[in-house]
């Protein structure tokens, strides 16, 4: 894992290892990627195919790490109200990128976000937070930002839209152009009803980004599309501001990554890579 900068988290400290490397001729863009439970950064990589997708373009990874002593089987604890405010846990990670784009190392218009099961959550709470810093998000089996709140009560899906449009800055440009949106139809962990949630909520945080109220003002189109099996299904929602939102559903998968590496159990890897689909759509990342 030559190119990999690998971030070690805890719910309280940061720390920093680069990987050596010569110093890149150009800024490289950059992908913060995040793993689900019971998994490691490494596994989520590897599983995910995410390094041997982007080799021609050679990415930097940022993928942070849940201790164990935070969450003994490494799920992010997204459900916590410190994983919720942008101003504690998610501004480190992103004061760490901007460090990275201050150096020269990064690319400031080619950042993005991704993760799986509970990093997929998180990823969720990175893309509306910090729609200036993140250009696209892959949103793979997870939840709503802010689906629970209080510990243990359920937010009000009615008012998810307005949660995740309220914990961005508001007076930064927004960049978040392209968002992707996987799920099984037989997930029991992430289910099918969540993921809709979550895309109720994207649409209405554009929604409310273009004139301020639900008025479902934002679609100018909605297009439906197939991969080669037949009854998965794509469904692209075209906003007139020229961003996109891509919801994929992947017939009688359960809670598993899409497209990932073939000897693993977590993945599926004979249905459509989520990698391939989130970063080659996004502008054109990947060859």
């Amino acid at each position: 894992m030559k190119k990999l900068i690998l971030i070690l988290l805890t719910l309280t400290t940061v720390n920093v290892a680069f990987a050596k490397k010569k110093s890149p001729v150009a800024k490289r863009p950059l992908v913060l990627w995040l793993h689900g439970c019971l998994q490691t950064p490494e596994q989520f990589i590897t599983q995910s195919k995410i390094e041997e997708i982007t080799s021609e373009v050679n990415p930097v990874i940022l993928a942070p790490e849940q201790s164990i002593f935070a969450n003994p089987v490494k799920c992010w604890n997204w459900f916590l109200p410190s994983l919720q405010d942008n101003s504690e846990f998610m501004a480190s990670v992103v004061g760490q990128i901007q460090d990275l784009i201050s150096q020269g190392i990064v690319d400031e218009e080619r950042i993005y976000v991704g993760g799986f099961s509970a990093g997929s959550v998180l990823s969720t709470h990175f893309a509306v937070c910090y729609p200036d810093v993140f250009k696209g998000a892959l949103l793979h089996s997870g939840a709503p930002y802010k689906f629970v709140q209080n510990l243990f009560t359920l937010g009000n899906e009615d008012d998810l839209a307005q949660a995740a449009y309220d914990c961005g800055d508001r007076n930064q440009k927004t960049k978040l152009n392209n968002v992707i949106i996987f799920s099984g139809t037989h997930d029991p962990v992430s289910t099918a009803r969540d993921n809709e949630l979550v895309l109720k909520q994207v649409l209405g945080f554009y929604d409310l980004l273009d004139d301020q109220e639900l008025n479902d003002s934002a679609v100018e189109d909605v297009t439906v599309l197939t991969t080669d099996r037949p009854k998965d299904k794509i469904t692209d929602f075209k906003m007139h501001t020229g961003a996109h939102v891509r919801f994929v559903s992947i017939h009688k998968m359960r809670h598993q990554y899409s497209g990932g590496d073939k000897n693993s159990l977590a993945t599926s890897p004979d249905t459509l890579s989520a990698t391939q689909a989130f970063l080659g759509w996004t502008l054109n990342f990947t060859k």
